[in-house]
């Protein structure tokens, strides 16, 4: 009984030893697999680390980048600004070109039709200073002389407008003579009579002129009333005081009553 408790003992003993070897050997390599684990995750953390500074890297370069893209793209708008403007020079440039040729062509025409003129008047072409300067000399004397004219022309005009001015003076008196004489047969109208204040009002007519050195008689049919005397002319009449003095007994003047010259006019 005691020999089988013995080996069961060792059965026991030698099995525990078997799985505590075993479990030693276990967690040695697990131990060691553990600590491999761990030297991987160190290179893993590495290799993260330096992924993830490369990929700063590389973003920070990504947004240089696109800086950079977009200051190009600014420059190429420049460029193409500055393209345009550049072709529309050009083609003011080409326009300009054409305008300058057909200039040549214009003057190239005038220097032609020049040397056919000086060819015509017998004067060579590299004598034409020579006659241009007698040409210009031959201007300024007629130049000289127009300007004599001009001046004599002047003091004419000078003299006919005086002497047109003392036309129209002379015609002025010669009208006004000849209406003074014809108003020496010509008889003006009495047209109203105020007696409270002494003064008639004169219808002149057409012909009848007054002045202020005139003598006015006043008459009814062919007898004398009396005289009148100028107070005011008016505009186809005339306001005169009656001379009391002179009215013939037992007449008054009245509307109707003629008015003519007691002084005929002689000029």
């Amino acid at each position: 009984m005691k020999s089988l408790f013995y080996v069961l003992a060792l059965v026991a003993g030698l099995a525990a030893s078997y799985f505590s070897y075993n479990n030693s050997q276990k967690h040695t390599k697990l131990t060691e697999d553990t600590k491999e684990i761990e030297k991987k995750n160190v290179f893993l953390d590495g290799e993260i680390r330096d992924f993830d500074s490369k990929i700063k890297t590389n973003t920070a370069d990504l947004a240089s980048l696109e800086k950079e893209l977009n200051l190009i793209g600014a420059n190429v708008d420049e460029i193409d600004g500055e393209l345009a403007i550049e072709e529309r020079d050009f083609k003011q440039l080409e326009a300009d070109l054409l305008k300058v040729s057909a200039e040549i062509e214009e003057t190239n025409l005038i220097v032609k039709k020049t040397e056919d003129a000086f060819s015509a008047e017998g004067v060579q072409f590299d004598e034409a200073g020579k006659y241009i300067e007698d040409l210009e000399s031959k201007k300024n004397g007629l130049s000289q002389t127009f300007s004599e004219l001009e001046a004599n022309i002047e003091t004419a005009e000078e003299k006919l407008v005086a002497n047109s001015s003392r036309m129209s003076d002379l015609e002025e008196k010669q009208v006004q003579r000849q209406q003074r004489l014809r108003s020496n047969g010509a008889e003006a109208t009495v047209t109203a009579v105020n007696h409270d204040w002494g003064f008639v009002i004169v219808d002149l007519g057409k012909d009848f002129v007054v002045t202020s050195e005139s003598e006015l008689l006043v008459k009814r049919h062919s007898n004398l009333i009396g005289k009148l005397k100028l107070n005011s002319i008016e505009t186809g009449r005339i306001v005169c005081d009656i001379d009391y003095d002179t009215i013939m007994p037992g007449v008054a003047v009245q509307v109707g009553d003629k008015i003519f010259h007691g002084k005929p006019a002689t000029r």
